[in-house]
């Protein structure tokens, strides 16, 4: 519709120590086998589950991760990274 909506964080609900808001995602390091490949730049949302939107960090393409446990591995909000595991392709 064209619209946004702006809330004030202070007013958003509590969330439990494993929950966070698709926002807290934006900036976030993405690291496969220990090694930085990008950062986190927009998320889609999808019906099935949401994609993370990564740039590249050595040729500044966009890689689309599934926010799915069978790539994602590890979620770490206290260090701003996320670990990943890829299959072949997805990052061309």
């Amino acid at each position: 519709n064209g619209f946004h909506i702006k809330i004030r964080r202070d007013h958003l609900p509590e969330k439990n120590e494993d929950e966070f808001y698709l926002k807290d995602l934006l900036g976030v390091e993405i690291f496969e086998k220990n090694k930085k490949i990008g950062e986190i730049m927009d998320v889609m949302e999808t019906a099935a589950h949401n994609i993370l939107i990564v740039e590249d960090s050595i040729n500044k393409k966009e890689i689309m991760i599934p926010q799915v446990d069978e790539f994602i591995k590890k979620i770490d909000f206290k260090n701003n990274r996320i670990d990943v595991e890829l299959i072949d392709g997805m990052r061309e």
